[in-house]
């Protein structure tokens, strides 16, 4: 075995060979940036080493006088139903001395909402605790995006990763800078809301090309460049003070199952695992990152007895935690993915898949879901009550219970929300920049595939008559109250060209793929935004039917395999209010197309 390394080496700067500027060791703000970066005003991160119990006097002496009720609480990683803390969920809350809050979409409308919602449950948790809350959130960027009011909306990682332009011996990872920016943003932006915990960036090696859940959520398909760019964005949003966790350990980039619904399992041995996919863990350990996710995979050649990673002691907590067979261990927060998802649930009851994630090594158990209802509070009160059970009767005994409890009051005390953990305010300053930068890098991002005819850009065509035909537009990713037909690319490229416009479904039928062809034979050029592979076949038939068609790839850059070589066609590698506005203006020649592909295309 590896010997553990102090929490000292894993604060000590991440060198990105070529970057220039290169990251500031954690929780520093950055040196030097271009003219767009954020402001340098932001207090530094202290770094300190934990141990089982934290060296934080507060958080030592708070450990010391918890009962077992609070101890678990803080164990717990829960989601509320609602835009404000009703009743219910404020018994919940106060009961269960629940420490951690995790917000999804439905719990986020604005800013204003927000900010009132956060400051509810952090003064909820600290009168009940003592301590104050993690309030986390998914804020990837892209689809993925959970506060679309209220903060910039950044695109996603493929695309930030593309907009960086090929990477090259001397500038392997040429996106990350502009990462560390966006970290920095993003961290301004969900602190000054009250959310102090982005579970992001995602760390996952994308290789797989069926992979259904992560694709487009992944930086590429280069181990070394995910890891560069995770880690960059990682180093911004800790910088401002919000705890960043790299997921989904040990990865779900190769892997053709979604979590979501069914256990994927992966034949990969650890070796296998260290080449790939847990490049980008290891770099971002090494770099101070607080948190991993571990994600709900089973390893059969790591883990004998056959559980999930999260799940799996063999893999919490020989291969991340002591660095068994790596070259180290990670001394920060390990935080399950939901406890709630089908690769869990299909297997085990929640309560008893919470027992063993603890005893495997996890400190944090995710128990929220999006869209939970007051029936979800009962689920997550069982799996509390399961938990506090097994302390109870020794199943998880006292020692691994402080461990776990210590090293999270740590990482409270650390990031300085003894301090004030209340939301700093809405602070539109800065907003208008922010929103620049977004759209630059999504602009930068859109990525010319071929255009054999020579038709981009379409320029005015006046005399000419134009089809655009798309799905409407996924509301994750947009504010609440979007019309999704209005705010469809085809809605804003026929407003644009003065043309006609036809929507899809996602997976079309033959009536709808029939109706949009004989459209197509009718317009001088098609514009058609493909976002899933249910719809190539559409797709082929409008472009059979008119040869001067021009694909939008708003999804995966695989799904180019499923068109004619002969078909023009752009990567905007998501389906967003900012990618929509991005590929209509490089079919206008706003810009010239300068993305480059993260991921190889066979």
């Amino acid at each position: 075995m590896l010997h553990k390394p102090t929490l000292c080496a894993l604060f000590c700067a991440l060198t990105l060979a070529g970057c220039a500027p290169a990251p500031a060791p954690l929780g520093e703000p950055a040196q030097s940036a271009p003219a767009s970066s954020a402001p340098e005003d932001a207090d530094p991160i202290p770094s300190a080493a934990p141990a089982s119990v934290p060296e934080g006097e507060r958080a030592r002496e708070l450990l010391a006088g918890m009962t077992d009720e609070e101890k678990v609480g803080q164990l717990f990683l829960v989601s509320i139903p609602g835009t404000g803390l009703d009743a219910a969920s404020l018994a919940f809350l106060t009961e269960a001395k629940i420490g951690n809050v995790i917000l999804f979409g439905n719990n986020c409308e604005n800013g204003a909402q927000i900010s009132a919602l956060t400051d509810s449950i952090q003064r909820a948790v600290t009168e009940a605790t003592g301590a104050p809350a993690l309030i986390a959130v998914d804020q990837e960027g892209g689809e993925v995006t959970r506060v679309t009011d209220g903060a910039t909306v950044y695109p996603g990682a493929m695309a930030f990763a593309a907009s960086g332009g090929k990477p090259t011996a001397l500038d392997p990872v040429p996106e990350a800078n502009a990462l560390r920016i966006e970290g920095e943003f993003v961290g301004e932006e969900l602190r000054a809301l009250g959310i102090n915990c982005n579970l992001a960036p995602v760390a996952d090696v994308n290789t797989n090309p069926l992979n259904p859940v992560i694709g487009v959520r992944s930086y590429g398909d280069d181990p070394e460049r995910v890891a560069g760019a995770a880690a960059a964005y990682a180093l911004g949003l800790q910088s401002r003070g919000v705890l960043a966790v790299a997921k989904h350990y040990p990865g779900h980039g190769d892997t053709s199952v979604d979590s979501h619904y069914g256990l994927p399992v992966s034949q990969k041995s650890l070796d296998e695992l260290a080449a790939a996919e847990l490049v980008p863990f290891l770099t971002a350990g090494k770099a101070g990152v607080a948190g991993v996710m571990a994600a709900h995979i089973l390893y059969p050649r790591i883990d004998p007895d056959g559980r999930p990673a999260t799940l799996s002691k063999a893999v919490l907590t020989g291969m991340l935690r002591e660095g068994e067979g790596l070259s180290n261990g990670f001394e920060g927060l390990i935080f399950t993915d939901s406890m709630r998802m089908g690769a869990v649930t299909s297997q085990y009851g929640i309560g008893n898949a919470c027992v063993l994630a603890v005893n495997a090594g996890a400190d944090i158990l995710t128990t929220g879901t999006g869209g939970d209802g007051a029936a979800g509070l009962q689920v997550q009160r069982a799996a509390y009550n399961e938990v506090l059970a097994a302390v109870k009767n020794g199943t998880i005994s006292r020692e691994t219970l402080d461990d776990r409890v210590g090293r999270i009051l740590f990482y409270k005390e650390k990031y300085g929300l003894f301090d004030g953990g209340l939301p700093l305010g809405l602070d539109h300053t800065h907003e208008e920049e922010h929103a620049r930068f977004a759209q630059e890098v999504s602009d930068k991002s859109m990525t010319l595939l071929r255009d054999p005819r020579g038709l981009l850009p379409l320029g005015t065509l006046a005399e000419e008559r134009l089809l655009a035909i798309s799905p409407p537009l996924p509301l994750s990713a947009a504010p609440a109250g979007t019309d999704p037909e209005a705010a469809s690319f085809a809605a804003w490229a026929a407003a644009r060209f003065s043309g006609k416009s036809l929507l899809i479904g996602p997976a079309p039928d033959g009536a709808q793929t029939a109706a949009c062809a004989a459209a197509a034979a009718e317009a001088d050029r098609v514009v058609i935004a493909m976002t899933r592979a249910e719809q190539a076949g559409l797709v082929r038939a409008v472009a059979d039917a008119n040869p001067d068609t021009v694909v939008l790839l708003l999804g995966s850059p695989y799904l180019a395999g499923l068109l004619p070589p002969e078909v023009t066609a752009v990567c905007g590698y998501e389906y967003t209010p900012l990618s929509t506005g991005s590929a209509v203006s490089l079919l206008a020649g706003g810009f010239q197309p300068r993305g480059a592909l993260p991921v190889k295309l066979d």
